[in-house]
């Protein structure tokens, strides 16, 4: 006992400090009592009412009898018409007889059931109690059956002779049958919404949990982001200072070729750190939702040739072409030219680490809608399934794992996320063997 109140405690602790486990508790205990109450009040008044109009009822057929035994002028064969009329006006009338009082008992004079007429009736407890009902009928209610059965009696007092007493016997089986098969739908209509409420009641206190659950994964997240960044920018400090030292080691010339090798490898290294570093800060900066855009009037050609003058270098390194083939018309975009810049060279850089010779192209195409920036090379390319893959974090394809290419395989996840927040789309089109055409795609209105 200890334990359930321990729980039920517990329980209602819970329910007040969340209004929606309150507000279930409501919907699966109060409105089901509160229903039931109100249903068993309505069939109640329903019973109460038809009670009293069949009571009515049955007055209104003593007071016809009544009326036709009082009058001189009605023959025995009247009476006997007028109770058989009334039963087959009333199908709840089992038995209707017109009963004399006489000193050796009660006689029948007259009867539904005609072989009864003459004889004496042996149930005399309703005439004895029915000895000052002149006014109005007594009802004695039996339930035989589970359904009601009513024995009615009004006695009849008219001078000159013998006190009469009008007897009727009724079957409430139809009407209680017909109220108890409404009782059954409609608890039967609150048993189906009882269910539904309980699976409401689930199916709330899942999307609590779910809440919760989410609200949780949110918060791990912010501190995992928070880490991250943390993490990343402390990593930077010393790294700068590695690459500075590096640079610095380089120019002296006290060193020996050997020694200048060891420079070479840390300069790399260094590098490909600092270029890790980068991307996992750019990444949480995505992810986080901290990214800043500012959006002003660009000069789409001349953003592009700024990027070729940065990239141009690793071009002649491998001996590629790098060309650029502009509209006649100046493009102008209202948009974050840091952020284009940052997608220009990420695209451009890529394009060039995989190509070993031939060129890379880059063209821009304008229509009264939107413009485009296609970066043309003539490298491995890339498969129809690796293509579906390009843009996932980490994701390197075509086999670059195998070969001296090196890279994050962020480069193209970041690209895609930061064309997103600039308003566009980006897609491939490539054919392994031949070369890839990365298409950029923005709307100017």
């Amino acid at each position: 006992m200890k334990n359930f109140l321990r729980t039920l405690q517990q329980g209602l602790a819970v329910m007040k400090g969340n209004t929606q486990l309150l507000f279930i508790g409501v919907l699966v205990f109060i409105f089901p009592i509160l229903f039931v109450f109100v249903t068993q009040s309505f069939f109640d008044t329903a019973n109460a009412n038809i009670t009293t109009s069949e009571k009515r009822r049955v007055g209104l057929l003593h007071d016809s009898i009544v009326i036709a035994l009082k009058e001189p002028t009605m023959s025995r064969e009247g009476i006997k018409k007028l109770i058989d009329t009334q039963a087959l006006a009333n199908t709840d009338i089992e038995e209707i007889r017109v009963v004399s009082e006489v000193p050796e008992g009660y006689v029948i004079e007259q009867s539904l059931q005609e072989g009864v007429v003459g004889s004496l009736d042996t149930n005399q407890t309703i005439y004895q109690n029915a000895l000052g009902s002149t006014d109005s009928s007594l009802i004695f209610e039996q339930k035989p059956a589970g359904y009601r059965q009513w024995y009615a009696v009004r006695k009849v007092v008219t001078p000159g002779e013998p006190v009469r007493y009008v007897v009727s016997e009724h079957s409430l089986r139809e009407i209680d049958s017909l109220m108890a098969a409404r009782q059954q739908q409609s608890y039967f209509g609150l048993t189906v919404i009882f269910v539904f409420l309980i699976g409401l009641a689930y199916w709330i206190s899942r999307q609590i949990f779910w809440q919760k659950k989410h609200q949780k994964l949110q918060a791990e997240i912010a501190e995992r982001d928070l880490f991250t960044s943390m993490i990343t920018h402390e990593f930077r400090s010393p790294l700068t200072a590695i690459s500075g030292y590096t640079s610095f080691l380089k120019e002296s010339q006290g060193l020996t070729e050997e020694e200048k090798r060891y420079v070479d490898t840390i300069e790399t290294a260094t590098g490909r750190l600092l270029a890790l570093v980068n991307d996992f800060l750019e990444v949480a900066r995505i992810q986080s939702g901290k990214m800043i855009v500012e959006k002003k009037p660009v000069l789409v050609h001349d953003t592009i040739q700024r990027v070729l003058d940065v990239v141009r270098p690793l071009a002649e390194i491998k001996g590629l072409e790098l060309r650029f083939s502009p509209t006649l018309k100046p493009i102008t975009f209202n948009t974050d030219e840091k952020r284009l810049a940052q997608v220009l060279q990420n695209m451009l850089t890529n394009s060039i680490k995989y190509t070993d010779k031939g060129s890379v192209e880059i063209t821009t195409e304008i229509n009264p809608i939107s413009f485009t920036i296609r970066i043309k090379d003539t490298g491995t390319g890339i498969s129809a399934e690796d293509q579906a893959k390009l843009f996932a974090p980490f994701a390197r394809v075509g086999g670059v794992e195998k070969t001296a290419t090196v890279g994050t395989g962020l480069g193209m996840w970041i690209t895609r996320q930061l064309v997103d927040v600039l308003g566009g789309t980006i897609g491939i089109e490539s054919i392994k063997g031949v070369g890839t055409h990365a298409v950029i795609t923005f709307k100017v209105r």
